[in-house]
């Protein structure tokens, strides 16, 4: 059980939740050096990661499948 935000009723149990995101923010994730191993000819290798930019989720609704539509 759970109350939707939107329309503030409680749904009853076994209906599903439903989510929906209403904020992102952009994200700079740092170069990490020797974050992974990967097998390279039968032996395992430390890689660097990269790092870059992605999106993460600031806020989002828990709504039920009416509000949803």
């Amino acid at each position: 059980m759970y109350r939707c935000d939107q329309c503030k009723e409680v749904v009853g149990p076994r209906i599903p939740l439903l989510r929906e995101v209403v904020e992102t923010r952009v994200k700079l994730y740092p170069v990490r050096e020797k974050a992974n191993h990967v097998m390279k000819r039968g032996k395992l290798v430390w890689v660097d990661d990269a790092g870059g930019e992605g999106k993460e989720i600031v806020r989002e609704l828990s709504l039920c499948a009416r509000c949803l539509t």
